[in-house]
């Protein structure tokens, strides 16, 4: 499933970032994005938060991003990835096959936005582990992520959070042995049984099990109980697989 575009804000010593990343990019193993480009930029406009103003976002940021996109994939053939901004600082993240290169063509771009100061730096990272280190949401944010892409879609079609319905949850195990003890912690916690099967050709997690729980699906809510799910199904040596429920409306 595409994930595309998405933004997040982590906490990190005590400090807020601003997330935004290509959730779908990944390298491509033909040296066409070997080199990690990482471009500077001090903003003018800060709130207390070190983040930008709006006015500052959709003018330079965006348009800062717009040439390194042009410049990193059309031009070099590498990609744009993404930027986080903490401090009062953005650094934007792009991968190409010439470092060298880059920095030319980056930097003729860059007096168009001379009211700020950059500063560029390259790495050679051909399996982009800083990408995965340092923008790349953890499993729990991503499922954070991934919840609100749920809730989105549930909005469109009229659906009201707060009224409690039937939630179902998917969890997938290794063995039997795993899914019985988190079957008995689930059951004790008020969870039903929907369903649960062995499928031959599902990899390493064969054993499916399918949970549900009558309630409300608001955001505070469900990302509390897919962590919860999470926690347990790691100390079971298991993956917490998504949820669904059904469309309700206020009566």
């Amino acid at each position: 499933m595409a994930l595309g575009w998405n933004v997040f804000i982590r906490v990190e010593r005590g400090k807020p970032a601003l997330i935004s990343l290509d959730l779908d990019a990944r390298p491509s193993g033909k040296g066409d994005d070997k080199y990690l480009c990482l471009l500077a930029m001090q903003l003018r406009q800060a709130d207390a938060d070190g983040f930008p103003s709006r006015k500052e976002l959709d003018g330079p940021i965006v348009g800062v991003e717009d040439a390194l996109e042009r410049i990193a994939g059309k031009e070099l053939g590498g990609r744009y990835v993404g930027r986080i901004t903490s401090g009062g600082m953005v650094v934007f993240f792009c991968y190409v096959p010439n470092a060298t290169i880059a920095k030319e063509r980056i930097n003729a771009a860059l007096p168009a936005f001379n009211d700020y100061r950059f500063q560029f730096n390259a790495k050679a990272d051909p399996e982009w582990k800083d990408y995965f280190k340092i923008l790349y949401p953890t499993p729990e944010e991503l499922q954070g992520l991934m919840n609100d892409g749920v809730l989105r879609n549930l909005e469109e079609h009229g659906d009201q959070h707060s009224v409690p319905r039937e939630v179902d949850f998917q969890i997938n195990f290794a063995d039997e042995s795993s899914r019985a003890r988190f079957r008995k912690a689930v059951e004790a916690a008020g969870y039903s049984i929907r369903d649960e099967k062995h499928c031959g050709e599902s990899g390493e997690r064969p054993y499916k099990l399918q949970i549900w729980l009558d309630m409300p699906v608001d955001k505070e809510t469900i990302d509390e109980t897919c962590l919860d799910l999470m926690d347990l199904a790691e100390a079971c040596n298991a993956k917490f697989d998504g949820w669904e429920t059904v469309i309700a409306k206020a009566q």
